[in-house]
């Protein structure tokens, strides 16, 4: 296996645990957690910055849809690395 296969193979294992930690927030070992999103927005003012949460059933949606993305991504990247050691 030459340098360039292995730099390749670190790299994509990386990847899969970013995916890894990625997932684990948005899961408990009962199941789903109910995390809601918010999005920080800077502006020019005293505190230069103010938070806005959305709706939990729009929150909802939202990681649901991530958490499908990121399970193809990290499928993705499994299978890749797969096939530089098999």
């Amino acid at each position: 296996m030459d340098f360039r296969r292995l730099e390749k193979a670190d790299k994509l294992y990386r990847t899969i645990k970013e995916f890894d930690e990625a997932l684990s927030c948005l899961e408990c070992d009962g199941g789903t957690k109910y995390p809601s999103i918010v999005f920080e927005i800077k502006f020019d003012g005293p505190d230069g910055r103010e938070q806005k949460q959305l709706p939990m059933t729009l929150s909802s949606e939202f990681i649901s849809f991530i958490k499908s993305e990121i399970i193809k991504a990290r499928g993705s990247a499994v299978a890749e690395f797969n096939k530089i050691f098999f």
